[in-house]
């Protein structure tokens, strides 16, 4: 079951989110350009399982790992998190790869952090040059464009940012589909919902809380 790069495809109710495509475009052309193997990891609930798996299998990977527990929905980071790091122990890939949006922003520091990982985050391109993970990402509020190397010896872990290369040609394959169960523990927290604010409707003087990421 391993993989070299594994890719965490986050989803909503099983609808992929809007940044799987640009995830798994940007993948296969790094997985391409190492030499690597590939696979889609996904987690989520009985109930979201088959909607999510019809969603990905066309998706444009070869292999997708789903992890199913009624403890994943809804999404809570910690769970998440725990259950990514624990599929990480399992798959023993070279590199986790996770778009750098709601899920991943939480997901992939916590991942590095419990496992003892490398962590390079926010990246703009990534790519691997003469055994080394090569990384460009923002700084200064956007005013610099750095570089950073890594040597890839072990397992690293990297987000990808928003970005627009262009699109990326992705073949239309159907991927085999393999279940990995976990023990996972019972949530210390729960989540209350989802809710999207409009353009100004977001104001602190009316917030109750003010979480800051």
């Amino acid at each position: 079951m391993t993989s070299e790069i594994v890719a965490l495809l986050g989803h909503r109710a099983g609808t992929p989110d809007a940044s799987v495509r640009n995830l798994v475009g940007r993948a296969i052309a790094l997985a391409r350009s190492a030499g690597a193997k590939l696979c889609g990891l996904s987690l989520c609930a009985p109930s979201e399982a088959d909607s999510l798996v019809q969603a990905l299998v066309g998706c444009g990977i070869e292999k997708l790992v789903l992890v199913v527990d009624p403890r994943l929905s809804p999404y809570l980071p910690e769970t998440h998190a725990r259950a990514v790091a624990e599929a990480v122990r399992r798959l023993s890939p070279r590199l986790l790869l996770c778009a750098h949006d709601y899920e991943g922003a939480e997901v992939a520091p916590w991942v590095a952090a419990a496992l003892d990982l490398p962590l390079l985050s926010n990246c703009v391109t990534l790519e691997v040059a003469g055994g080394e993970l090569v990384a460009e990402r923002l700084a200064f509020a956007g005013a610099w464009q750095v570089r950073l190397r890594l040597a890839w010896d072990r397992c690293a872990v990297a987000s990808l940012g928003a970005s627009n290369p262009g699109e990326q040609e992705i073949a239309v394959t159907r991927a085999s589909v393999e279940r990995l169960a976990l023990d996972l523990p019972e949530p210390r927290s729960t989540s209350l919902g989802f809710s999207t604010a409009g353009d100004g409707d977001a104001g602190l003087t009316r917030a109750e809380v003010v979480v800051g990421i």
